[in-house]
């Protein structure tokens, strides 16, 4: 996770030139899936990439 004073940590932490799709799983959707989508697209990972799911709590 990226912290305050952390901003330049983004530039080259990763390639995402081979990258096809994301997929985030979670039990709910809230800020903490926000977070990552800010980071994922300034990272150049366009939305497109990423598909959320919200994970069932019973398996």
């Amino acid at each position: 996770m990226v912290t305050e004073g952390d901003n330049n940590l983004l530039e080259g932490t990763f390639s995402s030139d081979h990258l096809k799709m994301v997929e985030i799983k979670s039990l709910k959707v809230d800020g903490r899936i926000n977070k990552i989508l800010k980071i994922l697209s300034a990272c150049g990972i366009s939305l497109e990439k990423i598909n959320i799911r919200q994970a069932n709590t019973s398996s």
